[in-house]
């Protein structure tokens, strides 16, 4: 007979990863823990997990992503490639609520106990700081840049890359900024500004500093991944909507500080 009766007994592996420290957790987990193995993903590895009361179901995070098992299955889930936010609030009524976030989509974890939800977010956070995977963003230069241009009807001559080029580093360079400082992440900020901004070092291939920008990001906080990947994409989207400054000029783009 389990320690909660006629309930099967908690896997101490599971328990060992479980962050929770009431008894109520316990019994989630033992009511769900013997579905989590057949849940996992080829070679994910368990970094934690979460009992959440008030919706009767365990938050597991992983190497991959952030599920959550309700009745055996999998009730929600987010891969890390695609998550964008993860925070921690309490509620007037003094719960606390983990949240991971890919853009509208919320995965909420809720706990009564506030060094439950610290421990907890102190996983998630681990996570983000894991060793980002491979860039999977392809490279900029050159089909991005003459694929805009060919839209716009402009001639991809070495003239109209460059300028294209420029451009769209001021505009990665001044989100890049901005999105380390959304994610509180300073010394990269700082060493961000020294390598990209007005005053850093004249580069010796500035055709591929768009590039150098995304690479430097995508290293730094597994959290910038999808804010990448939706800027590059929505930037390109502006730059052949109709009205783009491309569709002002002539054929030959004016010199960024022309305008």
């Amino acid at each position: 007979m389990g320690i909660f009766g006629r309930g099967p007994e908690v896997d101490p592996a599971c328990a060992e990863r479980l962050v929770n420290t009431d008894r109520g957790a316990l019994r989630i987990l033992a009511r769900e823990q013997a579905a989590i193995p057949g849940l996992l993903l080829g070679d994910e590895n368990i970094q934690g997990i979460g009992a959440d009361g008030s919706f009767d179901q365990l938050t597991v995070v992983t190497t991959l992503r952030v599920f959550q098992v309700r009745r055996g299955r999998v009730a929600d889930e987010l891969g890390w490639s695609r998550v964008t936010h993860i925070s921690l609030h309490e509620t007037p009524d003094r719960r606390f609520v983990a949240t991971v976030r890919s853009g509208n989509h919320d995965l909420l974890t809720c706990f009564d106990r506030e060094s439950d939800s610290q421990a907890f977010y102190q996983v998630l956070h681990r996570m983000t700081q894991a060793p980002a995977g491979r860039r999977d963003i392809p490279m900029l230069y050159p089909d991005y840049y003459t694929s805009i241009l060919q839209q716009t009807g402009k001639p991809a001559t070495p003239h109209n890359m460059a300028q294209l080029i420029v451009r769209v580093k001021a505009f990665l360079g001044g989100y890049g900024h901005w999105l380390l400082g959304e994610l509180h992440d300073v010394a990269d900020q700082t060493e961000f500004r020294a390598r990209f901004g007005q005053d850093s070092p004249a580069s010796p291939d500035p055709l591929r500093d768009p590039d150098r920008v995304v690479d430097f990001l995508w290293s730094r906080n597994n959290l910038t991944h999808e804010h990448i990947r939706r800027k590059i994409q929505e930037l390109g989207q502006a730059m052949v909507a109709p009205d783009s400054f491309l569709y002002q000029c002539g054929d030959e783009l004016p010199e960024w500080d022309d305008e």
